[in-house]
């Protein structure tokens, strides 16, 4: 019988290439793991069948369905019938093909049987450029069986290529010509080590010296415990590939039999990074399934021409900035054009890096890109690197010039464009990026909140061997050096003994010695350096500690002292003795890796999405396991070290932390790169160089964090997956906000409302209107004044010119429209909303366009609905800034706890779409969330969407009695849960105090019930302005956890 079960699965080769010479690489589509492609059927009475997909490969076992194997690469299951194997839906037989509309077209046939034998079911997925990625669809099934899908994907877009030779590269875009040369070695090799393994290479070139199967091979991995193991990776090649913004290099024909068919093969990609330059070499990404071995390799030859400049600035009262840390070497900040489907690409202090996602004009410090599923425009070159940081009327600021025309090149009014930052000191931001303020004219207008733009605070110590950096609260911790005993640095007849921390017995002046210093010719003598202490400073971005009080010297005009200066560097490091001062000053220099401080972009650009995690960066979270019998506790931190933990001793410098229940931590990896997409579409955090692991000295623990899109998840939590035999950790963390945004906004009169219910982010303008005579807010400036609107026009206003606008000027007799209402738009960066009016007055003269006006409504819990005032002033456009805990977003907690041994659950109760309620004898209404923000809904329009509880009384005030980051979570009296929520309106106290800063305190008692419950009131306010409230529910009664 013939069947595609006996078939030997294969790896097809994705790469098609249309009749116009554009090429498409698919493989980024195919899964190695974690499943296949799924969709469910779409059609009333077939809601049972769901359907999976592979592409490039066959289908994946998965314990949840059963497929048929072989080289099967679609399946129809049935939920119904679980344990049944699935219909065979076909094998990819031949290369994908584009069709006349630049449609790529998979086909799958030769499935199993239907219609009484009467065909043979197949498969056709239409794969369709976007510049997203989105669900696969089932779009319906022919009388002939053929299955029809549909997948709008980055993938399916051509792929711009050039072919070099002689190991240089021409990019087709702009003309530059790369050239790798520079890294070829002619003496030695490259090394990287993995595990057991060994892997050696050299570029555009053979090996040199290698005399075994990797003879005239220009990669080989080897295995030192096995010194007859040696395999060929690739036979020489110096014709490199650009692709879409990558070099990439292969060598193939390796060492054949791999997995008993492939010949190992090796694929380098090289990647731009400004400060790299052919030291480091390349680093392991992967091992694919046909024995492609792939690396990647950030260096400065990856990289067109570029500027960099200083990047501090001095300020007039003798202040120094240093923007140095946001120039970033190889990778950008990105920021989404609010009104258009583009990005814009920046830097700092730098020129753009080229990557796939920034292919911007070399120079550009500053670009527009098309993100749009059809790009049509061209990048576009906002300035480039001209002079460095300024201070301009108190505002530290960069300005970047000489971009590409303005207007038409050559006339009298030719300018250029132009991008200037605003650097606002915030310092609860220490991983940002800037905002789009704007255009006027040829300048596009950015504000920038950053730590990095603040004054330097006084110097602190801790007195436990850590020093906390004050721009960015990295804390410091060489407590480990403390206990590796003394450290010895011999330079000329003398011999130094350096403690850390603490003193130690065994140094020759005795344990009252921080530094020691001994002869080693002649009489031997010893003098202490300075008594140890253990006050870590941090000053100016230094590490040091000082050792003061030791023995005298100079006929005791002096007593000696020791400054240890502590740098970045690898590994634990040593003591270096630099030099005596004439005081008899000791100055030593340690380079060690626990000086270095981790500030990684904290986001992650995928296609046209852009996702910030600095949201969950700020501190640890508690993994969940699911492996049996596994009792220890997993601490995570993302894109930055753990800082110091209550009641836990980590390694220093791990990003997890896995604690034993007898109180044994362990490191299972540091921070040491920023999140990023892998090859196979995942969001990605990897962790390394952990501590040793325990099943296998011969590895180090690492771990990887695997990102997954749920927007019912909120924050979500991390939970452990696996754990291999050489200590390789995988977690899920399943979360809203690697979701792709899918806003949605009011289409009538005005845009009056923004949604985007796949991360739970909701701000409706209508709370905003004013009421009375006078139903608009009038904002002054000076000698001018804005009459401002929203969601309605200035009609009443009875100002000529103003009937239709959403803003106008008056500035003595003069009236200009900044705006017509309907032209009103709502747009949110993830930080803040922005309402947007066009279409008002022409320009003053000399500048083209119409006046325009912006209103950035960013959040202030306390400012209630708050009022609009000027922010900046251009020519041809206002911004107001506008303060109002409206606006507030809540990004939802994981609502389950754990609390001395026992497990609550309570997310049924943390809603999306609908409040809880109760009401007291006076008929006043309570609306509480568990979790998350009150929702929006027709009775809550009034209330903070960061309020837990809201309270409404007769009148129709709303006022918060508590908001949803303040919520604190204890057991009361061994029976019941006790939630508290604080920092409400101090308007809710009124009845009971005059005290204007008094504010209400809701506590909410959670009671084991037999029912999901509900809330009830049932005391408050009292003199304390505590609001108390009662659920008995099912939900509240303890699991052990």
């Amino acid at each position: 019988m013939k069947t595609s079960l006996t078939c030997i699965p294969a790896h097809f080769d994705c790469n098609v290439i249309d009749q116009y010479g554009n090429e498409y690489d698919l493989s980024l589509l195919a899964k190695y793991s974690n499943g296949n492609w799924e969709v469910a059927d779409n059609r009333p009475n077939y809601s049972h069948l769901r359907y999976h997909i592979n592409f490039c490969r066959p289908l994946n076992k998965v314990v949840d369905y059963k497929c048929p194997g072989g080289s099967s690469g679609a399946c129809q299951t049935n939920v119904l019938q679980n344990e049944s194997v699935g219909r065979d839906l076909g094998s990819q037989m031949n290369e994908p093909i584009v069709n006349n509309k630049g449609t790529v077209v998979l086909r799958y046939t030769d499935g199993s049987y239907c219609h009484n034998g009467q065909f043979k079911r197949s498969t056709t997925v239409n794969l369709f450029c976007s510049g997203e990625q989105e669900d696969l669809k089932f779009i319906g099934e022919t009388p002939e069986c053929e299955y029809i899908f549909s997948l709008a994907t980055p993938v399916a877009c051509p792929v711009q290529s050039s072919f070099g030779n002689a190991c240089t590269v021409k990019d087709p875009f702009f003309g530059y010509i790369f050239d790798l040369n520079p890294l070829k070695s002619k003496n030695n090799n490259y090394n990287v080590t993995v595990g057991d393994y060994n892997f050696y290479f050299n570029v555009c070139d053979k090996l040199n010296g290698f005399e075994n199967a990797c003879i005239n091979s220009s990669a080989c991995q080897t295995k030192p415990k096995e010194p007859s193991f040696s395999k060929s990776l690739g036979l020489p090649n110096d014709r490199l590939i650009y692709r879409n913004g990558l070099i990439t290099l292969e060598y193939k024909s390796g060492t054949g039999t791999c997995h008993g068919k492939y010949n190992r093969s090796t694929r380098i990609t090289f990647t731009c990074h400004h400060a790299l330059e052919d030291k480091d070499g390349p680093y392991f990404v992967s091992e694919a399934e046909d024995c492609t071995y792939l690396f990647e390799w950030p260096t400065v030859h990856a990289c067109p021409p570029f500027d960099v400049i200083e990047c501090s600035a001095i300020g007039d009262n003798g202040a120094y900035y240093d923007l140095s840390k946001l120039s970033l070497p190889n990778d950008n900040y990105y920021v989404k054009h609010p009104m258009y489907e583009k990005n814009f690409v920046i830097n700092v202090c730098r020129s753009v890096v080229h990557t796939p996602d920034s292919v911007c004009p070399y120079t550009s410090a500053s670009c527009l890109t098309d993100v749009s599923n059809h790009p049509v425009d061209e990048p576009v070159n906002l300035g480039r690197v001209s002079q460095g940081p300024y201070i301009d009327n108190g505002k530290l600021k960069i300005n970047y010039t000489s971009g590409d025309p303005c207007d038409v090149e050559g006339t009298e009014t030719a300018r250029f464009m132009q991008t200037v930052i605003e650097f606002i000191c915030d310092r609860k931001s220490i991983d940002s990026k800037p905002e789009f303020v704007g255009r006027d004219g040829c300048t596009y207008y950015f504000d920038w909140h950053t730590v990095y733009a603040c004054e330097s605070e006084s110097i602190k110590t801790t007195g436990d061997c850590t020093a906390e950096d004050p721009l960015t609260g990295y804390l410091f911790n060489l407590s480990s050096l403390r206990n590796r005993g003394l450290f010895k640095y011999q330079k000329g007849n003398h011999q130094y003994y350096v403690s850390v921390c603490g003193n130690n017995d065994s140094s020759p002046c005795g344990a009252d010695s921080g530094m020691c210093q001994e002869e080693l010719i002649g009489a031997k003598r010893h003098w202490s350096g300075g008594k140890p202490n253990n006050h870590l400073v941090y000053n100016d971005g230094i590490i040091f500690l000082n050792y003061s009080d030791g023995d005298p010297c100079h006929n005791g005009r002096f007593t000696r002292n020791t400054l240890i200066e502590f740098h970045c560097g690898n590994g634990v490091g040593e003591p270096k003795f630099l030099y005596e001062s004439h005081d008899c000053t000791y100055y030593f220099s340690w380079k060690t890796e626990l000086a270095c401080q981790t500030l990684l972009h904290c986001a992650i650009k995928n296609g046209s999405q852009y996702y910030d995690l600095t949201s969950i960066a700020g501190t640890f979270h508690l993994a969940a396991s699911s492996i049996l019998n596994d009792n220890a506790s997993y601490f995570i931190s993302v894109c930055n070290s753990l800082q110091k933990l209550p009641e836990v001793s980590c390694p220093p410098g791990a990003g997890i932390c896995k604690v034993q229940k007898d109180g044994f931590a362990e490191s299972l990896g540091s921070v040491e790169y920023p999140p990023f997409v892998d090859f196979m579409g995942h969001a990605t955090a990897i962790y390394t160089n952990g501590s040793t692991c325990l099943k296998n000295s011969n590895f180090q623990n690492r771990a990887r964090i695997i990102f997954v899109c749920d927007s019912e998840a909120g924050v979500g939590e991390p939970v452990l997956l696996t754990e291999d035999d050489e200590c390789y950790f995988i977690f899920e963390w399943r979360t809203s906000i690697v979701c792709p945004e899918k806003p949605t906004s009011d289409t009538k009169f005005t845009s009056c409302n923004y949604t985007d219910s796949s991360k739970g982010i909701y701000f409706n303008l209508l709370p905003l209107q004013k009421a009375g005579t006078k139903p608009y807010y009038e904002v002054t400036d000076r000698n001018s004044s804005y009459l401002l609107n929203v969601c309605a026009t200035l009609e009443n206003s009875n100002l000529a010119n103003c009937k239709d606008a959403g803003v106008c000027k008056t500035e003595g007799n003069n009236v200009n429209n900044y705006g017509i209402a309907a032209s009103q738009k709502i747009t949110y960066d993830g930080r803040r909303f922005r309402l947007t009016f066009f279409d008002g007055d022409d320009c003053p003269s000399g500048f083209k366009g119409k006046l325009t006006s912006e209103v950035l409504f960013v959040c202030n819990p306390l400012a209630g609905v708050g009022e609009p005032i000027v922010h900046k002033k251009y020519t041809c456009m206002t911004v107001f800034l506008w303060e109002t805990s409206l606006s507030c977003q809540k990004m939802q907690d994981q609502c389950a706890f754990d609390i001395d041994g026992n497990h609550y659950d309570f997310n049924l109760l943390s809603s999306l779409s609908h409040n809880w309620n109760t009401s007291d004898s006076k008929n006043t209404t309570y609306y509480i969330n568990l979790c998350r923000g009150i929702q929006q809904t027709m009775d809550t329009f009034g209330c903070s969407p960061t309020a837990a509880v809201c309270m409404v009384d007769l009148n129709g005030f709303h006022l918060s009695l508590g908001m949803v980051e303040t919520m604190k979570v204890k057991l009361f009296n061994a029976t019941d849960l006790l939630l508290t929520f604080e920092s409400g309106d101090s308007r809710a106290c009124s009845t009971v105090s005059s005290d204007k800063k008094l504010k209400p305190v809701t506590r909410l008692f959670m009671r084991c019930g037999s029912k999901l419950g509900h809330p009830r009131i049932f005391s408050g306010p009292d003199d304390k302005c505590f609001y108390d409230f009662v659920w008995e529910s099912s939900l509240a009664c303890a699991d052990l956890a």
